[in-house]
C-alpha cells in the first residue's frame, strides 16, 4: 500500500505542473506524421531505377507556447519548437540541429504597432509557399522543386538553398490591414566556415553569410496571393550577382475545393568552380519553377 500512495504522489507531482501550465498562459501542441513512403525508379548509388521504400516522420514535432500581458495592448510571446525523427525514420535538420528547440523558437512582442521576433524563424518566400502546398510535409511536398539546393535547407557556397527556416532571425510582421499583411525578415550568420572567393569566414564575424528577404500576402475570404522577394549575400566576397529570389503565390477557395498556384525565379543558384558567381557570364543556374 505505502508503495502504491508514493507512486501516486510522484505521478501528481509530475502531472501537477503541467495541468496547470496548459490550463494557464502556457499551450501544449504538436502532431506525430508518420507515413509509409514507396519511390519507383529511385536514384542513387547501387539503388538506381530500383524501387525504394521507407517510413518517414513528415515534421513530427512539439511545441510549447505562451504569452504575458505587458500592459498598453502589448504581449510578451514565445516559442519553443522541437522536432522528432522518431528513431531516425524521415527529415531531419542537420545542419542547425539544436536538440530541443531546433524548429521554429523564438522570443517577441506583439501589438497594435505589429509583431517583433527573435529567433530561429522561417523566410516569408518559405511560409508564402506552405499556403499553396497541397502536401505538406509529405512525399510530393512542393519543395523538392521550389528548393534546388541543400537537401538540409540551408545556405551554402555552391548550393544555394530556399525555404529556409534561419537561426539568428529577426523579423517584422505588420498588423493586418484590408487584408493586407507584409513581414520583413533578416538572418545573420546562417553559415560557419563558408569559404567563397578565397574568402572564409566564420560565424559572429562581419564576414558571416546574411539572407533578407520581405513578402506582401492579401487574403479576404476565399482568396489568397502573395509576392516575396529573397536575397543572400556573403559581405567580403567579390561577387557581382548574389543569389536571390522571388515568388508569386495565389489561391481561391470555393466550397470544399481550392485551386493554387505559384510561380518562382531564382537566380545565381549554383556557379561553376564551386563557388558563386563572380564575373559577367559565369554559369549561374538561374531556374524557373511553375
Amino acid at each position: 500500500m505505502n508503495k502504491k500512495l508514493i507512486a501516486l504522489a510522484i505521478a501528481t507531482a509530475f502531472a501537477a505542473p503541467v495541468a496547470m501550465a496548459d490550463s494557464g498562459n502556457v499551450k501544449i501542441s504538436g502532431q506525430i506524421h508518420l507515413s509509409f513512403d514507396s519511390i519507383d525508379g529511385a536514384v542513387g548509388g547501387s539503388a538506381n531505377n530500383q524501387r525504394l521504400s521507407n517510413v518517414s516522420s513528415n515534421a513530427s514535432q512539439v511545441t510549447f507556447s505562451g504569452d504575458e500581458d505587458m500592459g498598453s495592448g502589448m504581449k510578451a510571446i514565445w516559442q519553443v519548437q522541437t522536432f522528432s525523427t522518431l528513431g531516425g525514420t524521415g527529415n531531419t535538420d542537420p545542419v542547425n540541429a539544436d536538440g530541443f528547440g531546433n524548429g521554429r523558437s523564438f522570443l517577441g512582442l506583439t501589438g497594435g504597432l505589429g509583431t517583433v521576433l527573435l529567433g530561429k524563424y522561417e523566410t516569408p518566400m518559405f511560409q508564402q509557399g506552405r499556403k499553396v502546398d497541397l502536401f505538406v510535409n509529405m512525399i510530393g511536398d512542393s519543395r523538392n522543386l521550389t528548393n534546388p539546393g541543400s537537401s538540409s535547407g540551408v545556405y551554402s557556397p555552391t548550393t544555394a538553398a530556399w525555404d529556409m527556416r534561419t537561426s539568428n532571425s529577426a523579423v517584422y510582421i505588420t498588423p493586418v490591414m484590408n487584408g493586407v499583411q507584409a513581414t520583413a525578415h533578416y538572418a545573420t550568420n546562417t553559415q560557419t566556415n563558408l569559404s567563397v572567393a578565397g574568402t572564409n569566414t566564420s560565424a559572429n564575424t562581419v564576414t558571416a553569410t546574411s539572407i533578407a528577404d520581405v513578402a506582401v500576402t492579401y487574403e479576404n475570404g476565399p482568396v489568397f496571393a502573395g509576392l516575396s522577394y529573397e536575397r543572400h549575400a556573403v559581405a567580403g566576397s567579390t561577387l557581382t550577382e548574389a543569389p536571390s529570389a522571388w515568388r508569386l503565390v495565389g489561391g481561391y477557395n470555393f466550397g470544399g475545393f481550392k485551386v493554387v498556384g505559384l510561380y518562382q525565379n531564382t537566380k545565381d543558384n549554383n556557379a561553376t568552380s564551386g563557388s558563386l558567381k563572380t564575373a559577367a557570364g559565369t554559369s549561374d543556374d538561374d531556374r524557373n519553377v511553375w
